[in-house]
């Protein structure tokens, strides 16, 4: 499912450097790492895919072991 969004374009990732390619995600064992460049179309898929997977698995994410970081240029809004 996140690969698919990927695929099409709709989801962007972020890159360390102009000719880096662009990262969107880790997966580990049983934890997730998404790398998304800040903007309301990729929040609006996150959200989305977060909730397309606890429909689809039956699992439940646990938001109080979530979090969310932004470097320290990103606007407030």
């Amino acid at each position: 499912m996140l690969e698919s969004i990927i695929l099409q374009g709709s989801l962007q990732g972020v890159t360390i450097c102009d000719d880096a390619p662009s990262i969107t995600h880790t997966l580990f064992v049983d934890d997730s790492l998404l790398l998304l460049k800040i903007n309301e179309e990729n929040a609006h898929y996150l959200r989305h895919i977060l909730q397309l997977y606890e429909e689809r698995s039956g699992q439940a994410i646990n938001k109080d072991k979530s979090s969310a970081m932004f470097r320290k240029s990103t606007n407030d809004q």
